[in-house]
């Protein structure tokens, strides 16, 4: 079974790594994201892999990983071949990157509306910072509901409307700049934590936790990045690498560390996780 294997593996990487296993891992996570990755990356997708890490214990295969794009976030947080099924759009072209990545036992390409599984015929869905760029969502979830097997889960993040009111941008430039970006990043259905829950209700999911993650401080730093990170959008256009001196980038590392260590604390946030269960 997938979660067995995966929770052998997080055990290994627990006693190799010693101290607080959190700690080593979203290390390595903000790492990973500063040596390949633009570095706005670093202030959100860490935490995310952190989140889907620690409970891996509840991941058991056959696996969908939803809109799997590149690959690269399911192959820092599990590694390669560990996931059945890679799903993405078919007219995607991040897909080749996955297929060369080797993260996925199979890769299915469809047109963003039936998922091409009979029902009842996977156990896990994970689903990474997806479903906002999704047009008319409710039809995805209640695709993923059906392929779930009873008892199944479903384990995904998603970007929340009060993202918008968090940015620096918004902050200094108004609700115009949250339109204009929220357009630049192709948020297509942008819901409040409450539009969130009743949709996933409404498909006949039960919410067995929700993780508020991204507050408002780590939300400024993430937005602000995203134009300090131009270097690496010149970089990808010329040569198809994202970093050319990973080394430059990984000085960072301890410095982000610090703007993640609040993120899961009360209060409000851009994002939240959740563990859907059919």
């Amino acid at each position: 079974m997938f979660s067995a294997s995966m929770t052998n593996l997080l055990a290994n990487r627990h006693s190799r790594g010693g101290g607080n296993p959190g700690s080593n891992f979203l290390r390595k996570y903000i790492s990973a994201y500063l040596r390949e990755r633009p570095a706005f990356m670093s202030f959100i997708r860490p935490q995310e892999a952190l989140l889907f890490q620690k409970h891996s214990h509840l991941i058991d295969s056959p696996v969908l990983d939803f809109g799997c794009g590149d690959g690269f976030f399911a192959q820092v947080v599990f590694g390669k071949h560990k996931l059945d099924i890679g799903l993405e759009v078919d007219n995607n072209p991040r897909i080749e990157e996955a297929k060369k990545r080797n993260v996925y036992k199979k890769i299915l390409l469809y047109d963003g509306l039936a998922i091409p599984l009979k029902n009842n015929s996977v156990r896990t869905v994970i689903s990474n910072c997806v479903f906002e760029h999704i047009p008319n969502i409710s039809s995805s979830v209640n695709e993923i509901y059906r392929v779930l097997k009873k008892g199944g889960y479903c384990i995904t993040s998603v970007m929340t409307s009060d993202w918008s009111d968090m940015m620096l941008g918004t902050k200094l430039f108004g609700q115009n700049y949250a339109k204009w970006m929220n357009k630049r990043q192709e948020h297509e259905s942008i819901l409040s934590k409450k539009q969130w829950r009743a949709l996933f209700k409404k498909a006949g999911f039960t919410i067995v936790k929700e993780i508020g993650y991204v507050n408002e401080r780590t939300a400024k730093w993430l937005d602000l990045f995203h134009y300090l990170s131009l270097p690496s959008l010149i970089t990808y256009k010329l040569f198809k690498r994202w970093v050319l001196l990973p080394w430059v980038n990984e000085k960072l590392v301890q410095w982000v560390e610090t703007w993640h260590a609040p993120s899961l604390q009360k209060g409000k946030f851009a994002a939240y996780f959740y563990i859907l269960r059919k």
